[in-house]
């Protein structure tokens, strides 16, 4: 009996967190802008479909590789990348300094790397 509870309660809670889960956060959100200080910011909707204010620092997530953003732990593009913005598929686009220090156009597709759990932004890997 104390198997099937705990099993019963597990399957609960899996269930009650994929329902949270909605895998880009771009398709349940609006009102995207990178602040002055590299923090993306949003509205996005939390489970009971209400639009909640959301933001994430994704200059800790988000690195300038020769001139080409990328994504992974240990960021740091704000310090080689400038005049960023991100439009409402969540595609960062920014200009980045490359090895020789000549500026590049770059952009990221952070859509496919950012969530929505109910209402806040999550970085995935």
């Amino acid at each position: 009996m104390k198997i099937v509870i705990i099993s019963l309660v597990t399957l609960l809670c899996a269930l009650a967190t994929q329902s949270l889960k909605i895998k880009d956060a771009s398709d349940s959100g609006k009102d995207f802008k990178i602040s002055t200080h590299l923090v993306l910011e949003g509205k996005l909707k939390n489970m009971k479909g209400q639009f909640v204010n959301s933001q994430t620092d994704i200059s800790i997530y988000v690195s300038n590789q020769n001139g080409v953003l990328t994504m992974g732990r240990g960021g740091g593009f704000n310090q080689t990348c400038k005049d960023c913005k991100v439009d409402e598929k969540l595609n960062l686009s920014c200009s980045c300094q490359d090895a020789k220090g000549a500026w590049k156009a770059s952009s990221l597709k952070l859509g496919a790397k950012i969530e929505n759990m109910n209402g806040f932004f999550k970085v995935k890997f």
